[in-house]
């Protein structure tokens, strides 16, 4: 059961990892061979499609391991509200920072990863210093220096 549901979440945080990557990377369960019954049989590999390589997860850069820790909770989130039951929705997500990891391009698909997930009616919060974020978040809490220096101060900024 618990391997299915590994799978399951990979699936899900491939599909996301899909947008992010412009389909460069795929999630896979590795098959140790044995029944999937150990914490050590819960690996996950990445395979790179521009190279045709399987690797280690441990082995992307940091601007890829951002997007597939995303893609992961992603996924997570998905798979735990395709088997929520009376009525319970996981209706809002975090994210704290990593996007300064990312180039123009990279930012650009994790932004339209993450817009598809707020179009299901689903809150996402991020927390983030890349001013570029601005332009695409309408509906922003920023936390602003005062001007003598000393603090700080909410501002909010509706569409």
């Amino acid at each position: 059961v618990l391997g299915r549901s590994f799978d399951e979440v990979l699936e899900r945080a491939t599909a996301h990892l899909d947008t992010m990557t412009g389909g460069r990377f795929t999630l896979v369960h590795e098959d140790s061979g044995r029944h999937k019954s150990s914490a050590a049989d819960f690996v996950i590999n990445i395979i790179d499609r521009l190279s045709g390589e399987q690797r280690e997860i441990g082995s992307v850069s940091g601007g890829e391991g951002f997007q597939v820790s995303m893609a992961l909770a992603l996924g997570l989130s998905d798979a735990a509200q395709s088997h929520a039951t009376g009525g319970k929705r996981i209706e809002a997500m975090f994210v704290d920072e990593g996007f300064g990891t990312l180039d123009e391009n990279a930012l650009g698909n994790m932004l339209m990863a993450l817009k598809k997930v707020s179009d299901s009616q689903r809150l996402i919060g991020m927390i983030s210093h890349v001013d570029d974020l601005e332009e695409f978040i309408p509906d922003r809490i920023s936390v602003v220096k005062n001007k003598n220096g000393k603090g700080s101060h909410i501002s909010m900024q509706n569409a």
